[in-house]
């Protein structure tokens, strides 16, 4: 209760006639509500508004009162990659822009909520309608519902993926978003020091009803974004006809789970298995690639099982590129992309038993790890 006392207090506070960049009905108390769904207001500003700086604190407030709300703020100024706000996906804003048919010169901030409710400019009897229709639109009993079955993030935040199922009544305007926003973006404008939360950092739509009722959306995180674990992931549900957005999930980074996405490429890759003769060479051929966008460090190497040792006296070594080399280990460089390696592992067993070998290849640069079995069977 003393929260929302307390942002009523501070939109008191946000005095001022209604003003863009180119007095004041008393305001009921909240009533607790358990939001039905989620939220989304989105926020056209410009990193030199005003008025944006005291928009942006009654976004935030009414965010601290509903945890469900998303706030999605798009900088739609003409900024330079030196300026903090900069966000190289100027033509994802811009398409946004006209989804809304908006006329961003006449002026600045531009509040929509839900795709449906929609002010120009900030004035405070406009920071009490905002907590009112954001508190209706949560109460609407939504047609779609997201239910989140998965989220993953690449462990070099370059990117990952979230599963969703839709739950309700489908129309054919219904598309699918996901969102990248950045927070915690703080730069000295000229309405002051003012620190922005929730910037549009990218986007992903689904058009069209998806084929099932569980859809998969790819997000990217692009470099741009210099502190990924700042990052926030929102998915949403809006109908392209009607403007109206039925459902949303926001998710921080931390909420993501880091998935493994390997970086080489070992043809073949399973478990091989061979009968050969005593004395006689038997060579396991394999195909090393590098999926890196570089030049990538690599350590192979072939060990023997703990538990299926191969006996004393088999000869081992690794060839690389057709040369062979009197060892069992090689740190090889592989150039990006393409096939970077043709290998082979060698033995030579002198004895008619049974042992397992490790081919196990490690990266230099990330996580990626391969080790692939191979077992031999030898006959007199």
């Amino acid at each position: 209760m003393k929260r929302k006392v307390l942002f009523w207090l501070v939109l008191a506070g946000l005095a001022g006639v209604v003003s863009t960049c180119h007095r004041v009905p008393q305001a009921p108390e909240p009533t607790p509500t358990s939001f039905l769904h989620g939220v989304v207001v989105e926020e056209f500003a410009d990193w030199a508004c005003i008025p944006c700086k005291a928009t942006a604190r009654v976004l935030d407030s009414l965010q601290q009162i509903y945890p469900d709300l998303v706030v999605v703020r798009y900088a739609s100024g003409a900024l330079d990659p030196g300026d903090p706000l900069y966000t190289p996906v100027a033509a994802e804003v811009d398409a946004r822009v006209a989804f809304y048919s908006l006329d961003l010169s006449l002026g600045v901030p531009v509040v929509r909520i839900q795709g449906r409710y929609q002010d120009r400019g900030y004035a405070e009897e406009y920071a009490v309608r905002w907590g009112r229709q954001v508190e209706e639109a949560g109460k609407d009993t939504p047609r779609v519902r997201l239910e989140l079955l998965r989220a993953t993030v690449s462990p070099d935040t370059s990117g990952g993926e979230v599963d969703v199922r839709l739950r309700g009544s489908l129309l054919s305007g219904d598309r699918v978003m996901v969102y990248v926003l950045e927070k915690g973006i703080a730069l000295q404008a000229p309405n002051g020091e003012t620190r922005f939360s929730h910037v549009f950092r990218g986007g992903n739509p689904v058009d069209g009803v998806p084929v099932d009722t569980v859809v998969n959306v790819p997000f990217t995180i692009p470099a741009s974004v210099l502190h990924p674990e700042s990052t926030e992931v929102v998915v949403f549900v809006q109908n392209r006809d009607s403007l109206n957005i039925l459902d949303a999930i926001l998710l921080s980074f931390q909420e993501l789970s880091p998935v493994f996405t390997p970086t080489l490429r070992l043809t073949p890759d399973t478990a091989r298995d061979t009968t050969v003769p005593v004395n006689t060479y038997t060579v396991f051929h394999f195909q090393l690639e590098n999926l890196r966008a570089d030049p990538h460090p690599v350590d192979v190497r072939v060990e023997p099982d703990s538990l299926h040792p191969v006996p004393p006296g088999w000869g081992l070594f690794i060839c690389v590129n057709g040369r062979c080399l009197n060892t069992t280990q090689v740190v090889d460089t592989l150039q990006p992309g393409g096939v970077d390696s043709l290998f082979s592992v060698d033995v030579l067993p002198g004895t008619p038993d049974s042992g397992t070998l490790w081919l196990r290849i490690r990266s230099l640069m990330d996580s990626t790890r391969l080790d692939v079995p191979l077992h031999l069977t030898v006959t007199p």
